[in-house]
């Protein structure tokens, strides 16, 4: 597994407990952080700095939990 991967798969844990507190829905914070993650694999910025990717990748989950708000609110 290369390195980008690597970062990923530690920052997974993280991105998914704070989906998690911001939707209050397990399967809502799951798809947020798939689209995260998607986003970050078909993207894959090169940053230098770990901290950066963590940075990003909470700014790329905070538009996915607001589409996953969206998307359900939007149902009700």
């Amino acid at each position: 597994m290369d390195s980008f991967c690597q970062q990923l798969t530690e920052l997974r844990g993280s991105l998914l407990r704070a989906a998690h507190g911001r939707l209050r829905n397990r399967d809502w914070a799951e798809d947020a952080v798939s689209e995260t993650m998607l986003a970050a694999l078909e993207l894959r910025p090169d940053f230098s700095e770990p901290g950066r990717l963590r940075a990003w990748l909470y700014g790329v989950l905070r538009h996915k939990v607001t589409d996953q708000l969206r998307r359900h609110l939007d149902d009700r």
